[in-house]
């Protein structure tokens, strides 16, 4: 029996090659919704942070995907984990009268809705998550200073990974 194809040839040769860069979303979203998953485990595992200062954290970025943003040129991250807040920074332009930061911190309505975020500590891993103008963010820094930013956005998911040092 000589069927006709479901599909042109045309139709599945541009197909195939948008299912890469469709691959490559999934692994983002997916690294996203790890990071969420251990922010949220980790948020029911510890009873309460220990105090502690905020410890500031000079960073070089190393790889990135998903469509760029101006938090990305950030070199510099403060977490405070008693003040419930992580804040990504441009450090040349600190002490200056144009500060470039974006404090992720629970607040009342900022834009459209309150920014709610929560950060934990917990054996060497720092982790957060919350929304930031009504996107979601979340990151995670490993013992050996490797940091992880993913967010979604109305361009699609982004992250940024830097290596860290106090």
């Amino acid at each position: 029996m000589n069927r006709k194809p479901l599909c042109s040839e045309r139709w599945a040769r541009n197909y195939r090659r948008a299912l890469n860069p469709c691959l490559k979303l999934q692994v983002v979203a997916c690294e996203f919704s790890i990071c969420l998953a251990v922010t949220a485990a980790t948020a029911l595992l510890i009873t309460g942070a220990a105090s502690a200062e905020p410890v500031t954290y000079g960073c070089e970025a190393e790889s990135n995907g998903g469509p760029q943003t101006y938090v990305f040129d950030s070199d510099q991250l403060v977490v405070d984990v008693e003040g419930n807040s992580a804040e990504l920074r441009i450090a040349r332009t600190v002490g200056t009268s144009d500060l470039a930061n974006w404090l992720f911190t629970n607040r009342p309505r900022i834009g459209d809705q309150p920014d709610v975020f929560t950060v934990q500590f917990s054996g060497g891993t720092t982790v957060g998550s919350g929304l930031y103008s009504g996107y979601p963010h979340s990151f995670r820094m490993t013992p050996d200073g490797v940091l992880t930013w993913t967010f979604l956005s109305d361009d699609g998911p982004s992250w940024k990974r830097w290596t860290c040092r106090r």
